[in-house]
């Protein structure tokens, strides 16, 4: 009997030293090989600054689908799978998928032609609000990227690493939450780890926060240059209406009612000013950023459906942060030599220059 417990334990610890797996924690030398992979989307735009080829192999590249979305399917050499998604191409459709940019309910459904909805759930919170446009790409890719996760399982991977760089960086924290909930098929059978590299706000704090507590311990980083200004976008506008219930400003007569009557007055007044002036950027935004942006989706899918949108522009950050600070040897050496323009602190190499200046590997 002993001998078939330590021949079962045997098995049990090759079994697994065989299936690898990825760890939670940021690991730069890991940030590093997505970044590798993920500018092989653009490998014939970066000119002098084309990042190292990646040691992992090219499995399988979509077509380009949606608003000129496409994503790839690597696997290390350790059997990890890697989806990584491509960011704004410069093609107008590209660019028109950033701009449509009021929020819609993080759960629902999305009509993308006369045959095809989208049905999604991206958080357990109705509160929960993301990007119109972004959710609009993630529809494309959404459920080939479920289906090939699906057949790998049964390949026998166990990891997945979800990377993307601007707008795929985006993509990919949206995409991370879309399989949390789509089904339960794999459930706790897999772990799945998140790079979203310079990416812009994906949706409202409530998308964030159920972000935040489905990859606790570690599971999803934001990297983000400290001069780049592509991570401040979407523009947040918060209003009264987007604070909790509980927090006193919701019910302002409640908080001031022991207050002397100017004192009621004057912080009553200021509130009012404020919830109309939020309001008029709110809807301001959402008529160019919503209304007018979506007659330019519609020309491109003509079949679309405008959604509802929400009322409300509050957009926030999520991920842990890994903030990278230029060095001066980046600025001597990368920014005062580059012809990027506006993008220069944005670039694939900037980021890598950062990375390695910050994170140096050693042996």
């Amino acid at each position: 009997m002993k001998i078939i417990a330590l021949l079962g334990l045997f098995v049990f610890v090759f079994t697994e030293i065989l299936v690898a797996q990825v760890r939670p924690g940021f690991n730069p030398i890991e940030y590093k090989e997505m970044l590798e992979i993920n500018s092989q989307h653009f490998d014939t735009l970066l000119g002098e600054h084309t990042l190292p080829k990646p040691t992992a192999s090219l499995i399988f590249r979509s077509e380009e689908v949606g608003l000129d979305n496409r994503w790839d399917y690597w696997k290390t050499s350790d059997n990890i799978g890697v989806i990584s998604i491509r960011g704004t191409t410069p093609t107008k459709v590209s660019w028109m998928e950033n701009f449509y940019a009021s929020m819609i309910p993080a759960i629902g459904e999305i009509v993308t032609s006369d045959s095809v909805v989208f049905k999604y759930k991206l958080a357990k919170d109705n509160r929960a609000s993301v990007h119109a446009g972004w959710l609009l790409g993630l529809s494309f890719i959404a459920d080939d990227i479920n289906a090939l996760m699906h057949s790998e399982y049964d390949k026998g991977v166990r990891s997945f690493i979800f990377v993307g760089h601007s707008q795929g960086g985006a993509l990919s924290l949206l995409l991370r939450s879309y399989i949390e909930y789509v089904d339960d098929a794999l459930g706790n059978k897999i772990q799945i780890k998140t790079y979203a590299s310079a990416p812009p706000k994906p949706g409202n704090l409530y998308y964030a926060y159920d972000f935040e507590e489905i990859n606790q311990g570690g599971w999803a980083f934001r990297i983000v240059n400290y001069d780049d200004w592509v991570p401040e976008l979407p523009f947040a506008v918060q209003q009264v209406s987007d604070l909790n219930p509980t927090n006193p400003i919701s019910n302002i007569n409640k908080l001031v009612k022991n207050e002397p009557w100017y004192a009621r007055y004057y912080i009553k007044r200021t509130i009012k000013k404020i919830e109309n002036k939020g309001g008029d950027l709110q809807e301001t935004y959402t008529e160019l950023l919503g209304d007018k942006a979506f007659e330019g989706v519609i020309k491109e899918l003509p079949n679309a459906k405008k959604p509802i949108f929400e009322d409300g522009f509050n957009y926030s950050t999520c991920g842990n942060a890994i903030v990278l600070r230029p060095t001066d040897s980046y600025v001597k050496n990368y920014v005062e030599k580059s012809d990027y323009g506006i993008f220069v602190h944005h670039h694939f190499y900037a980021y890598w220059m950062l990375i390695n200046a910050h994170f140096p590997e050693r042996d």
